[in-house]
């Protein structure tokens, strides 16, 4: 159980990071609101398989309300996290995503009372001041068009609370998770239509197969990232995977200076560093 939750945690970690280094060619074509829910549409394919997999259980009102609830801020999640990537380099966007995991330990300690220590406060005080410097442009003026990735973290994070407890209510994972994605799809196709904010895509004849099959694999690959994660849970490796999990901003480092040619200032160097030390932090202790 041990190795196999080590290595879902490790398919997690590199599965969302190459779906975060094609999203960024990606969505720059199609628009936010069309990637997004293609993303999501396609993702609950590996989850469907994985919940023939596991098999289901006693489904009640609560859970499927809770599920949906937090559909709504897992798909805004998605429109906002690809606003970001839409001007932001993968590498500071990817960094910013380490404050989803202080934000769910702010909530753990203030609404459930978890204990805390000082390794985990300095931790969360460490992503949050290296959040802040990786939004340092080099004539230290803070880059807002990073925002919306912060804004998707703080959602996304939402989005957990509501799933923590419709998991504690069901019992298991992939139901709920299940469910949460569906409604997330349905959420954004139907705000997109409902006021017009469907961009057309931006695609040539000879492109549109490449990118097609792009969309495909992004989709696929996110919803796998997330049955992994699953698996983590199962496991009971939580802090472990999560540990992992938060080294994922190197990776995507690494692939967007090879792909995009990415690059940090001095400032953001040591604003990305303090995130990812922080977050591992949180996790382990």
């Amino acid at each position: 159980m041990l190795q196999l939750g080590l290595a879902a945690a490790a398919m997690f970690m590199l599965l969302s990071a190459i779906d975060v280094t094609i999203a960024k060619y990606v969505v720059s074509r199609f628009g936010k609101y069309i990637y997004a829910s293609m993303v999501i549409g396609i993702g609950i394919i590996p989850m469907l398989a994985y919940l023939a997999f596991t098999g289901t259980h006693l489904l009640t009102l609560q859970v499927i309300g809770l599920s949906v609830m937090g559909s709504v801020f897992l798909g805004s999640g998605y429109v906002l996290y690809y606003k970001g990537l839409e001007h932001g380099q993968i590498t500071n966007v990817s960094a910013l995503g380490e404050i989803q995991p202080a934000l769910l330990f702010v909530f753990g300690f203030m609404i459930l009372g978890e204990t805390i220590n000082a390794y985990s406060l300095v931790g969360v005080a460490a992503i949050f001041v290296g959040a802040g410097l990786v939004m340092v442009t080099e004539k230290m003026k803070v880059d807002w068009r990073l925002l919306p990735a912060i804004l998707a973290n703080v959602s996304w994070a939402a989005a957990w609370i509501f799933m923590n407890y419709a998991i504690a209510e069901y019992g298991g994972y992939s139901l709920p998770l299940l469910i949460e994605r569906t409604a997330g799809f349905l959420v954004i196709v139907a705000y997109s239509i409902g006021s017009k904010s469907m961009e057309k895509p931006l695609l040539h004849s000879r492109s549109f197969y490449m990118v097609g099959v792009l969309v495909l694999l992004s989709g696929i690959l996110d919803g796998s990232a997330n049955v992994f994660f699953g698996m983590v849970v199962n496991s009971g490796l939580v802090a472990v995977g999560s540990a992992i999990a938060a080294i994922m901003p190197i990776v995507v480092a690494a692939l967007g200076r090879i792909v995009y040619g990415d690059r940090l200032h001095t400032v953001q160097k040591v604003g990305f560093m303090v995130a990812v030390f922080g977050a591992i932090a949180v996790s382990i202790w």
